[in-house]
This record gives structure tokens, sequence and C-alpha cells, in this order.
């Protein structure tokens, strides 16, 4: 079992298809886990591994990809981040904080799972892997 990418929080958009909240015939796709989390709180590494990418997306804030063998986790909704492309990280080490939302006493951090083998790329439910 692995360590939740934040100290506390819950979960509260699980892995996979979704009925939207308020568009009837309406699904969604979460290819990880949505956890709410205190506003701007730290988000850490769930296992050691070197950042292999920091991207910034649209909508998405600030987004760190660490590489651990085959397998790639995605730590994205981050305003700040605290380390860099080729860093090394250890578990639970903080990577970033989470984007304030105006008005909120949360913050969402989204999290996701890959394992890469023969060139693919397979999403896993990190519910499965993180501890409960």
């Amino acid at each position: 079992r692995l360590p939740w990418p934040v100290a506390t929080g819950t979960i509260t958009e699980g892995y996979g298809k979704h009925a939207h909240p308020t568009l009837p015939n309406v699904t969604t796709n979460n290819n990880g886990v949505d956890i709410s989390a205190p506003k701007s709180a730290q988000v850490r590494a769930v296992f050691e591994g070197e950042v292999t990418s920091v991207l910034s997306i649209p909508g998405a804030g600030k987004v760190v990809i660490i590489k651990h063998g085959n397998y790639r986790t995605v730590y994205s909704n981050l305003q700040e981040v605290y380390v860099g492309v080729g860093s090394k990280v250890t578990t639970k080490q903080g990577i970033g904080s989470l984007l304030p939302v105006d008005g909120e006493t949360l913050s969402v951090a989204h999290f996701e799972i890959h394992l890469v083998q023969e060139g693919q790329v397979i999403r896993i439910n990190p519910s499965l892997w993180i501890a409960n």
C-alpha cells in the first residue's frame, strides 16, 4: 500500500466513468482520483522516484509526473511546485501545493497511476493502491 498524496483528505470523485452531477445523460471519465484536502495543502510523492515532467495545463494548474520503474504517478491541480525535472524524490516528500479555490475552504488534488508496458500506458485505479 502507498501513502496518500496529501496528508489528510477525502476521495470526492473515484476512478472511472461517472454520471455528470448536473447534466442528464452525460458521463465523465476520471483517469485517477480526486481528493478534497485542506486549502493549499502540500502534495507529496507516494513513492521514491525521479521527476520526469513538470507541466502547466490550463484548467489543471501545474502537473508533476514521477517515474518509479515502469510506473508513473501523476499529480495535478498544483499551484506551486517544489521539484524540477530530474529531481530524485523520496516517499512522502513534498512536491508542491494545491491550487486554492476562491471562496472555498478546500482544494482538490488529482492523482493518477500509470503502468508503462511494451510502449502502452495502462491507467490503474489509485484507490486499489493507496492505503485507507
